[in-house]
């Protein structure tokens, strides 16, 4: 397994180092219509309410930003 690092960001500017993080796939959860972060990120949770079918409730919804 690969670790990520996951975070949003008032608990980033707060908590994290991300220079000594430079090495760890990130992991950017932000529910407004587009990502409020100056940092670098490689997958995206963009809402809390997604809807899946054949689950039931809400579900979290991510895009994967591959580098090519």
């Amino acid at each position: 397994y690969d670790s990520m690092i996951y975070y949003n960001m008032p608990w980033c500017a707060k908590k994290l180092d991300l220079a000594a993080l430079k090495n760890y796939t990130i992991w950017y959860a932000d529910y407004l219509p587009f990502p409020q972060t100056p940092y670098i990120f490689n997958m995206w949770q963009y809402t809390g309410t997604g809807r899946i079918d054949g689950i039931e409730g809400d579900v979290d919804i991510n895009i994967y930003i591959k580098e090519y």
